[in-house]
């Protein structure tokens, strides 16, 4: 039915390999067959010089084995998805979107995340950007969402079209 759940969370630090077998290892239990790595596109194509000068952090996750797709980053219309997907279905009433109890930060996060607001002035309005306390475990979600994940579409993958079937058409 296209339901999404957030089974599992983790959070590290180290190096590119210090972070792949961090990762491999919080994933091998799970026995679910990855289709898919998001990854925040500001981060990824920043180049990080401590490992190696020039080489962008997605090329060093590359070489330590963990593949990325850039995420979409539209704020707005990524908040408009996950606000969306967070209302139940009217027949079902449950929402698309739902995240286990094994995931405790994104849970505080997505129920303490606000609209960011001015600091001096009280006349004016909130801000057009959320606030970046809690702000990480949010943005992973609104990826997620963004990419408007389906069953089909991550168990078949993309579907393509060859050049002499196109010409036909």
């Amino acid at each position: 039915s296209d339901d999404v759940y957030q089974i599992g969370e983790l959070a590290c630090s180290g190096t590119y390999q210090e972070i792949a077998r961090a990762v491999n290892d919080y994933e091998r239990p799970w026995a679910g067959r990855l289709v898919k790595r998001l990854g925040d596109p500001n981060i990824l194509t920043q180049t990080d010089d401590r490992q190696k000068r020039g080489m962008t952090m997605r090329q060093g996750y590359d070489q330590a084995g963990l593949r990325f797709d850039l995420a979409n980053d539209e704020m707005t219309s990524g908040i408009r998805e996950v606000r969306e997907a967070l209302v139940p279905d009217p027949r079902l009433r449950k929402p698309r979107l739902q995240f286990f109890n094994t995931c405790p930060r994104t849970i505080t996060a997505m129920s303490r995340w606000t609209w960011d607001d001015w600091t001096r002035a009280n006349d004016k309005e909130l801000k057009e950007r959320p606030r970046d306390k809690y702000k990480d475990e949010c943005d992973t979600v609104r990826y997620m969402m963004m990419d408007r994940p389906t069953f089909g579409g991550y168990r078949m993958g993309a579907q393509f079209v060859h050049k002499r079937q196109r010409a036909r058409r």
